[in-house]
């Protein structure tokens, strides 16, 4: 498992060079199961140019579990629990997803919520 999330981690870590990247994560003080990161709000969204934290608690049984994303800055969404921050998404029960698909899954969900 220390091995995927290594491989996560430096596919997040290409992301994060990029210019004005729409998702950074990283591991909390070298912790692969506790993460912190934050996710752009997509252009054209109510989101649109703000940055919302989001904390990532990774499961000893991960990959066979999916991780606990939850948001820390304050976002209204359907599909986020506006008390805990917590991402409430069928997908999570269906599926595990990694890191990287449930940030772009998340981010994806913002634009096609407020399209017209």
């Amino acid at each position: 498992m220390a091995q995927r999330l290594l491989k996560e981690h430096r596919e997040l870590q290409k992301e994060a060079k990029k210019p004005d990247p729409e998702i950074i994560l990283a591991p909390v003080e070298g912790n692969l199961y506790h993460w912190e990161g934050t996710i752009k709000g997509p252009e054209a969204t109510p989101y649109e140019g703000g940055r919302f934290r989001l904390d990532v608690i990774v499961p000893s049984s991960y990959p066979l579990a999916a991780p606990n994303f939850r948001f820390t800055t304050t976002i209204f969404h359907p599909n986020v629990h506006p008390k805990t921050g917590e991402i409430c998404l069928d997908i999570l029960k269906k599926r595990v997803v990694t890191g990287l698909d449930l940030a772009i899954n998340v981010q994806s969900d913002n634009r096609s919520a407020f399209a017209s």
